[in-house]
């Protein structure tokens, strides 16, 4: 990593608001939080296993209709951004659709 790469993440990793946002956000703080306040947690993994084996969800179907054609096209173009489909925007790093916001 270069130094103005390393002064750049230095700088914002001592954000309050960074700290913050990382915090409430990770999945490691969230599943934390939940074996807290309820003893035990129930992981996002878990949920795609369930919905996959017991409710029998065809989730490559469902990858593809999360993701339509023409947004594919898009996504191998840019490579990273954020897509609007109907509804809803998908969030997109090194080809990776990270997340999910409605619209």
């Amino acid at each position: 990593m270069d130094k103005n790469k390393k002064k750049w993440a230095k700088k914002h990793k001592k954000n309050s608001f960074h700290q913050a946002a990382k915090k409430d956000s990770s999945r490691e703080a969230r599943e934390a939080q939940e074996v807290s306040d309820k003893g035990f947690c129930v992981t996002d993994h878990a949920v795609y296993r369930y919905l996959q084996r017991v409710n029998k969800v065809d989730m490559d179907s469902l990858k593809g209709e999360i993701v339509p054609e023409d947004v594919k096209k898009q996504i191998l173009f840019f490579k990273k951004g954020k897509f609007p489909v109907k509804g809803y925007k998908l969030i997109v790093k090194n080809k990776k659709v990270t997340t999910i916001y409605e619209q």
